[in-house]
């Protein structure tokens, strides 16, 4: 039926009577829109018999917006990646995320191609890994132009229609050809980071020309002849560039005529044709800013997600309630790409180029950061009114640099404070300089984003808006920094605002979830709003949105912003309260597992910690971990497995994945830990000479390993890997040890030993008790009661659970002496029956969780086992939505 009305050329045109606005839902407006284009391009094509387009298509653990399938082999030939903004398309991130179907697909995939369009601008590439990077996939003859939403929408249509036109003859025929842009330009900048001298002059002659494409496009007549015309008097190709203002690229010093590389035509050709065709600057500062940081990702040079900057602009304005007064700046301190600058329109319409600022301290980002926000306004920008960029270190800023600042937008760089104490340490000191006070988030092992937070609401003027993303652990964890960090943002930060999304999409390169975290300097605060979206983001209808915000100003009763984003407010007094506990009850979702924690467990229980002692497993941070756990290096181990006595080798936990029993013993596991007797260590003995020969033959091994790598990592001598083994085999773990691993994703393993083992720190030891008392306790851990508490107190860390030994030991249980002699058999009973974990994912209730609900809730059983159940379904789905059958863990 479909295909009888495709060959007819019947098509819900009312879907093309206007075109989208960049606001929009992008499956509800910009999906159908694209996916009538690409059917009808099958038809002018006459290939609808042969070809098929699917929308929504999972793709192994992803879904892809469109595929187009060869329908005879029912393999893909094209993915095509649907967003909102010609940014989005020159996007890095995005152009990633479009070619992870690719290689997600794998051998359903018959032709390697991949797209990304927001309708107006459509790139496609062609996978290869001999090519790394994705700018270096690209192919002609990209970025296609096919039009603005300001153009008629029939004539839109059409033009959308011939692109995908042109783009499926290429994709079908297989003549991708790569462009000559990703031969040269790339390359060159590559060859240059370590260059700052060489890697300023390439991008004055290449910035402009890309700058003088975007000029044309946008119609701004300016008498600017090609860049090769001033090959030998350079210094007239920077007075053009001064005559319109892009600071960082007049700055000395000025190209070398004889450095032909930087003249190259072709490549120089092909810039200026970049920039006529996507207009903006978005397109060269995502390919500069790529180069610039890769293999840099550890350093916190992530580019902030484009749809959450949008956002991030919105709930500015909404928080500073009226436009930008003239002089007033919107500043980000750490720019980076710029991507949240770039996106400061979609909150202030309004906004004028030299109220923009940007700084970042990297020396490789001046120049894209003046091409990108210079372009923002390329009709407009003048040597009077341009954006400014600054390359200051954030300790180097001082506050009147910031009289003018009234929002300020950031993402700061995530490093981890013990990896960089001294940078840590240095902000802390300029907060002194400021305040005349010590730093209030400068405590412990805090991470370098929260007093570098600190020193920016230190350098800004009271009541200035400060929107910052960051990360959520710090708003829910316990933990002297992170308590710290929440009493600031309710003091100085004045906290205003909390904005909490899905982390489908967004910083997939970063472990930590982020939240979005608005204040207003100084300004005490009664109430916080807290918002959730609960789908992803550029599902957000933008314009929706911007209307719910007006309306809560107006009704403070509202509930629900757009669909999809539901706000409620919490008093500071409550939050005041909970300042060393976390804030576990921002969602709706948080507050009723605190709620049933407080209903349905906390009487009549005690804190695990009170019950049991507790400690983190030992094995693992000596080193040598290959030698230790024996078994598990297969080369040395099939070398070195004849001259091993059996009675020296223990079962033990390395990694909790390894074992599918709750009991840990020479049954369960296969791993084998290393534990030598005394005699070993008493030279002259024949367990010496045993030892000695193990010994030689690992370092052999090593030392043969490394040889054929680039690490330079040396091998540890035989008198170190001796007293490595001597003081590691005594940290040997009892019978009967409970043991939690500290980190998890679906599967809620509990463990028991029932021989005497050796277990690695991924898991904490809770010992103490008798052995009815552990089997008991065990019993109780396995339980959908203490795994919902779990999920409760612990990190969300890339959609797995994160606990440490203090929440551990806050775990509630109840009290032994509630516990009937019946029950207590009947619990020992089953836990020791029991043959396979709890599935978080998919929880189904065992016998233990039954029992246990009538020793807790004897009066509401069942009420209790669905109750419980349905939160922790919901709270498993919210840490880690993006779960399939076909994940083990």
């Amino acid at each position: 039926m479909i295909r009888s009305i495709l060959r007819k050329g019947v098509f819900n045109l009312s879907i093309i009577k206007s075109l989208p606005k960049y606001d929009d839902d992008e499956v509800r407006v910009f999906h159908p829109i694209c996916e009538s284009a690409l059917n009808r391009a099958l038809v002018n094509l006459g290939l609808e018999d042969d070809y098929e387009v699917k929308h929504h298509e999972t793709v192994g653990s992803l879904e892809a917006d469109f595929v187009l399938i060869r329908r005879t082999t029912g393999k893909y030939v094209l993915f095509i990646e649907v967003k909102r903004k010609p940014a989005a398309v020159s996007s890095t991130r995005y152009r990633i995320q479009a070619q992870s179907y690719v290689q997600e697909a794998r051998s359903a995939v018959e032709l390697p191609y991949y797209a990304i369009t927001n309708l107006e601008v459509l790139d496609v590439f062609k996978y290869d890994n001999s090519r790394p990077s994705v700018t270096q996939q690209i192919i002609e003859p990209s970025p296609v132009r096919v039009g603005n939403f300001s153009d008629d929408p029939a004539k839109f249509f059409e033009n959308l229609v011939g692109a995908f036109v042109k783009t499926i003859r290429i994709v079908i025929n297989d003549q991708g050809s790569y462009k000559e842009l990703t031969g040269s330009f790339i390359p060159m900048l590559e060859d240059n980071k370590s260059n700052r001298v060489r890697w300023h002059q390439s991008l004055v002659v290449a910035g402009y020309e890309y700058i003088r494409g975007v000029l044309n496009a946008n119609n701004r007549r300016v008498p600017w002849r090609t860049a090769l015309t001033y090959k030998n008097r350079p210094s007239k190709l920077i007075d053009n560039i001064k005559s319109i203002n892009f600071n960082s690229l007049t700055l000395p010093p000025v190209p070398v005529s004889k450095d032909n590389e930087i003249w190259n035509t072709v490549m120089l050709q092909d810039i200026a044709e970049l920039g006529q065709k996507t207009m903006s600057g978005d397109e060269l500062a995502e390919l500069i800013h790529s180069i610039a940081i890769a293999g840099r990702e550890h350093e916190g040079l992530v580019p902030t997600d484009l749809e959450l900057a949008n956002i991030l602009a919105i709930l500015s304005r909404h928080e500073l309630n009226r436009d930008l007064l003239k002089g007033e700046i919107i500043c980000d301190p750490a720019a980076g790409s710029g991507n949240l600058l770039s996106s400061s329109k979609s909150g202030f319409q309004n906004i004028k180029p030299k109220q923009l600022w940007a700084n970042d301290n990297e020396p490789l980002f001046p120049e894209l950061l003046s091409i990108r926000l210079g372009l923002m306004f390329p009709t407009v920008v003048s040597p009077n009114n341009s954006p400014k960029v600054t390359e200051k270190d954030i300790i180097e800023l001082d506050k009147d640099e910031f009289r003018d600042v009234r929002v300020v937008l950031m993402n700061p760089p995530y490093v981890s404070g013990v990896k960089d104490p001294i940078t840590k340490k240095k902000v802390a000191a300029r907060i002194f300089d400021i305040n005349g006070e010590m730093s209030n988030t400068y405590v412990g092992q805090v991470g370098i984003e929260a007093p570098f937070l600190e020193l920016v609401t230190s350098l800004v003027e009271n009541e200035t808006v400060i929107s910052v993303v960051f990360p959520k652990q710090y708003l829910t964890t316990k933990g002297r920094e992170a308590s710290a960090f929440r009493q600031f943002l309710l003091n100085e930060f004045g906290l205003t605002t909390i904005f909490m999304y899905p982390r489908e999409g967004i910083f997939q390169d970063v472990i930590k979830d982020t939240v979005v975290i608005i204040g207003c300097k100084n300004i005490e605060q009664k109430q916080v709003k807290v918002i959730t979206s609960e789908i992803p983001l550029a599902n957000i209808d933008l314009t929706k949105l911007k209307q719910g915000l007006n309306k809560l100003n107006t009704d403070s009763s509202l509930t629900s912003l757009t669909y999809g984003v539901n706000v409620r407010k919490m008093s500071t007094s409550n939050l005041e309260e909970n300042i060393n506990e976390g804030w576990r009850n921002l969602t709706v979702l948080g507050e009723n597992v605190e709620k049933w924690i407080h209903d349905t467990v906390a009487l009549n229980s005690a804190k695990l910690s009170t019950i049991h002692d507790l400690k983190r497993g030992r094995i693992g941070n000596a080193g040598a971990s290959d030698l230790l756990f024996i078994n598990t290096n297969n080369r040395f181990w099939y070398t070195v497995q004849d001259y091993v006595p059996v009675e020296w080798l223990y079962p033990a936990l390395r990694t909790v994945k390894e074992i599918d029993s709750i009991f840990v013993n020479s049954s369960t596991t296969e791993v084998r830990f290393f534990a030598p007797p005394e005699e070993s260590f008493q030279s002259g003995t024949k367990e010496y000479d045993i030892l000695e020969t193990i010994l030689d033959i690992y370092i052999d091994v090593q030392s043969k390993v490394l040889a054929n790598t680039k690490q330079r990592k040396k091998v540890k001598t035989k008198e170190e890997l001796r007293n490595i083994i001597n003081r590691e085999r005594k940290k040997i773990t009892n019978e009967y040890t409970i043991l939690v691993p500290r980190n998890i994703r679906r599967f809620a393993r509990i463990f028991i030993t029932t021989e005497k083992s050796y277990v690695s720190t991924n898991v904490i030891e809770v010992t103490g008790g008798s052995i009815e008392e552990k089997w008991i306790t065990t019993s109780w851990l396995q339980s959908i009661f203490s795994q919902l508490q779990f999920e409760g107190m612990a990190k969300d860390q890339e959609g797995t659970r994160k606990l440490e030994e203090g929440s551990i030991g806050d775990l509630l249980i109840p009290e032994i002496k509630n516990v009937s002699k019946d029950a207590m058999s009947e619990l020992i009973k089953h836990t020791k029956n029991r043959e396979e974990f709890l599935d978080l994912c998919n929880p189904q209730l065992f016998d233990v969780d039954k029992i246990w609900s009538e020793i807790i809730s004897p009066s509401e059983t069942e009420e209790a086992l669905s109750g419980t159940l349905s939160l922790l379904e919901e709270r498993v789905a919210e840490r880690f939505p993006e779960y399939s059958q076909n994940v083990k863990d």
